[in-house]
């Protein structure tokens, strides 16, 4: 019975050791590693999101529709700009198919698509009563492409999405 157990003890130990290993190929915070052709690597990179094909390229007043078309949103401003790991500040513009502002309330929903999580807090959405919203705590908390959905449920219910890749 000592002889399975401390079996046991080893293969336990063995599984930490493992499991430790994986840990900072998932929260990495290192700065930017020397690459292979002189330059430098980022977080982004290293996870794999900087060149993905599904992230947007921020820059102030970039706006989407949804599919159907029926509901616009504009990223107005970012506070940082363009968004980072932690808490972000956004303004956003939301008007439907004829440009008529949309006051109705708005949810936005940060989720991270390949890991299949979203984020620790909710962001708290403000109108401004003209079709513009305050978006606070947006907490990207780990580095990754961020999938930003907002929608409203006005009939028909739609959704724009904006996707960001960010770095460590």
């Amino acid at each position: 019975m000592t002889r399975l157990h401390g079996c046991l003890r080893s293969r336990a130990a063995l599984v930490l050791v493992c499991l430790a290993g994986l840990v900072p190929a998932c929260s990495s915070s290192h700065d930017d590693q020397p690459a292979s052709d002189g330059g430098t690597t980022s977080d982004a990179d290293t996870i794999g999101c900087l060149n993905d094909k599904r992230a947007d390229t921020y820059t102030a007043n970039l706006a989407k529709a949804a599919s159907s078309q029926k509901l616009k949103v504009t990223l107005v401003s970012g506070d940082p700009a363009p968004p980072i790991r932690g808490v972000n500040h956004w303004t956003v513009k939301v008007v439907d198919e004829s440009g008529a502002p949309v006051t109705a309330p708005l949810t936005v929903k940060p989720f991270m698509p390949d890991h299949g999580h979203g984020s620790s807090t909710q962001p708290v959405v403000t109108s401004k009563g003209d079709g513009t919203y305050d978006v606070a705590d947006l907490n990207f908390f780990m580095p990754g492409l961020w999938q930003i959905t907002f929608s409203t449920n006005t009939s028909p219910a739609d959704s724009v999405v904006y996707s960001f890749c960010i770095s460590g």
